[in-house]
């Protein structure tokens, strides 16, 4: 049997839904300039666990439909040091689809990583059918703590830590385990 350790040290991508994972899920809205701007909460841990899995190699691969604010993030955590260097690979988002599952699919192919070195990262309803089809390829599926029970039933793991406090940080941390490595020989981002 295949340990969760094995599964981790497997994976070449991360797929990660934004409300609920990356961002917390809340949103704030103001009016600035007749405009509506909308605001999300995310953990900088979350962020420093981004740029650990790049430093593992994996591809982080954003499956929402999210505009701003975190296409804006993406075009930061883009032009990092350790990004423009090409040292580690961009931070990109799945191509349109149909469905999450389509969209992962579709990368999936475009890029040739198989979905079964894929992990996907969830936490609600509009993300089973992705993390299905990761897990009946042999891949690994993740959700933060605050998941709702029809994905708790379905994924491998479930972080200690809610979705945008702290739950990427601590998938980094479990694949930085797997690995037998220490972030502390990490260069900075």
């Amino acid at each position: 049997m295949v340990t969760m350790n094995e599964k981790l040290r497997q994976i070449q991508a991360l797929f990660v839904d934004a409300d609920g994972v990356y961002f917390d899920g809340q949103e704030m809205r103001s009016v600035v300039g007749g405009a509506v701007v909308i605001g999300k909460q995310r953990s900088l841990q979350d962020g420093q666990g981004v740029s650990f899995l790049r430093e593992l190699g994996l591809a982080i691969v954003f499956v929402s439909g999210d505009g701003d604010p975190l296409s804006s993030i993406v075009e930061k955590i883009n032009g990092l040091p350790s990004a423009k260097s090409g040292r580690w690979k961009p931070v990109v988002f799945a191509p349109e689809g149909a469905s999450k599952a389509d969209r992962i699919t579709a990368w999936s192919s475009e890029s040739g990583v198989p979905l079964s070195s894929c992990a996907y990262f969830g936490d609600d309803v509009d993300d089973l059918s992705a993390m299905q089809r990761i897990k009946d390829a042999g891949g690994v599926s993740i959700a933060p703590q605050n998941a709702t029970r029809r994905i708790r039933e379905v994924v491998d793991t479930v972080t200690n830590a809610r979705g945008g406090s702290g739950a990427l940080r601590e998938f980094a941390d479990m694949l930085i385990d797997a690995y037998n490595r220490d972030e502390r020989e990490f260069p900075p981002a």
